[in-house]
């Protein structure tokens, strides 16, 4: 069974740079950390977090989005700024990556993309969402 994926109003996405930089600043505020740099590509595949530089790479063409893959990029670096030692897609990671993306869609998990995510976090968006259907 796959995830159920619902539309997603315009104002949770970037359609530019301002719009990442916005969405980082906001969550850096909600989770207690300086925002990251954001350096931007149009030419970007993917976007990666660089714990070394505090810098998250982001394209238009990322691999989840922009938005999603901004929001996945931003968990590894709330979790490398707290520290937590699995902060690649261990269960900290994750625990992370749910509620950076419950806060950025407002309490509604489902509008993001983890059915294009990693495998482990795709594993744990489908089972956390089986387990909200049936709470």
């Amino acid at each position: 069974m796959g995830v159920c994926i619902t539309s997603v109003p315009k104002s949770y996405t970037i359609e530019r740079v301002y719009d990442a930089r916005m969405i980082l600043e906001r969550l850096s505020d909600k989770f207690s950390i300086e925002p990251p740099r954001l350096k931007w590509s149009h030419g970007r595949r993917r976007g990666i977090y660089l714990n070394h530089d505090d810098c998250i790479l982001l394209g238009p063409r990322a691999w989840s989005g922009p938005t999603d893959t901004l929001l996945h990029c931003f968990a590894h670096a709330v979790t490398h700024k707290h520290q937590v030692e699995d902060s690649y897609h261990g269960l900290k990671f994750l625990d992370t990556l749910w509620h950076v993306v419950s806060t950025h869609y407002d309490g509604m998990p489902e509008r993001y993309s983890w059915y294009s995510d990693h495998n482990a976090v795709f594993e744990y968006g489908r089972n956390k969402l089986r387990s909200l259907r049936w709470d």
